[in-house]
C-alpha cells in the first residue's frame, strides 16, 4: 500500500527557488487510498498546536499509519534527498474559512516536510507559495488534490500559504514531518 507515493517522491518535479529547491508531487495516492483519507475527517478536530488561533484543525492519522511502510518512505526520502532522517510524523490537517498561514520558515521541530492536498473545495490558488527574497524568486504549488510537495529543508526556506480559504470551503492536506 501506498507504493504510488514512494513513486511520487521519487519522480518528483525539481523547482529551483533561488539558492534552494522545493519538488512538485503528482499523482500521490490511488483513488482508493484517497478515499480512505476521508476516515479521519468523521472524528472531530483538534486545534493545530501553536496555530490554535488559525480556523485550522487536525485529525487522526489512523488510517494512513496502518498500511504505511514507514521505513520504506524514510529509506527514499533519505536516498532521493541526502538525507539521515529517523522518523516520519503524519498529520492530516483541514483549512477552514479564512486560514492563511504568513511568510515564514519552519521551526527546527519540522526540519523537512511534505505536504500533499487532499479532495476538498478549496481554490486552486490556497495552495503554497516559496520565495527566495534575495533573487525574489517566486514558487507556486497550487491547491491541487493528490498533488503537493516536497520541502526538504523547510527550516531555510521562507514560505506561505496562498490566497485564503475562501467563504464555505475547506482546503484538506496530509502533512508529513521527517525528522
Amino acid at each position: 500500500m501506498y507504493d504510488q507515493l514512494i513513486d511520487s517522491i521519487i519522480s518528483a518535479r525539481k523547482i529551483k527557488c533561488g539558492d534552494h529547491t522545493v519538488y512538485h508531487l503528482f499523482n500521490c495516492f490511488t483513488e482508493q487510498e484517497l478515499k480512505t483519507f476521508e476516515e479521519p475527517y468523521t472524528h472531530a478536530g483538534t486545534p493545530v498546536p501553536m496555530q490554535e488561533h488559525k480556523p485550522r484543525l487536525q485529525f487522526p492519522d489512523g488510517p494512513f499509519v496502518h498500511g504505511f511502510n514507514q521505513s520504506k518512505l524514510l529509506e527514499t526520502f533519505n536516498a532521493e534527498f541526502n538525507k539521515s532522517c529517523k522518523e516520519v510524523m503524519p498529520i492530516f490537517w483541514e483549512d477552514r474559512e479564512g486560514y492563511k498561514i504568513d511568510r515564514h520558515i519552519d521551526n527546527d521541530a519540522v526540519p523537512s516536510a511534505i505536504q500533499i492536498y487532499l479532495p476538498s473545495n478549496a481554490s486552486s490558488t490556497s495552495g503554497t507559495r516559496f520565495l527566495d527574497e534575495s533573487t525574489n524568486t517566486e514558487v507556486v504549488i497550487p491547491f491541487k488534490p493528490n498533488t503537493g510537495y516536497i520541502c526538504p529543508e523547510s527550516t531555510k526556506i521562507l514560505h506561505e500559504s496562498g490566497d485564503p480559504v475562501g467563504k464555505g470551503l475547506t482546503r484538506r492536506s496530509l502533512y508529513i514531518i521527517i525528522v
